[in-house]
């Protein structure tokens, strides 16, 4: 049975479709080594200052809760017989 996939606040207390949680996962992985990179390498080699790098962590900072509200707000209804053996 293919489920809809809804969008809206009126979906964060439904299940999270699969693809939305490894969307975020991804997304979340990506960031903070990008994060982690800005904040330990030597990126004035580059031509970064220090300005620059907290600029480029807020912006990536901001991405991460974005994508995470988005994935919250994407949901399918489970109904209880959904979980039924058949």
């Amino acid at each position: 049975m293919m489920k809809t996939t809804k969008f809206g606040v009126d979906q964060i207390g439904n299940h999270t479709p699969q693809w939305a949680t490894w969307v975020f996962r991804i997304v979340l992985y990506i960031c903070s080594l990008l994060i982690l990179a800005l904040t330990t390498l030597n990126v004035s080699r580059i031509g970064l200052n220090a300005g620059d790098v907290k600029d480029l962590v807020a912006l990536l900072s901001l991405a991460i809760m974005a994508i995470h509200t988005g994935t919250r707000m994407i949901g399918v209804e489970v109904k209880p017989e959904d979980y039924q053996i058949k």
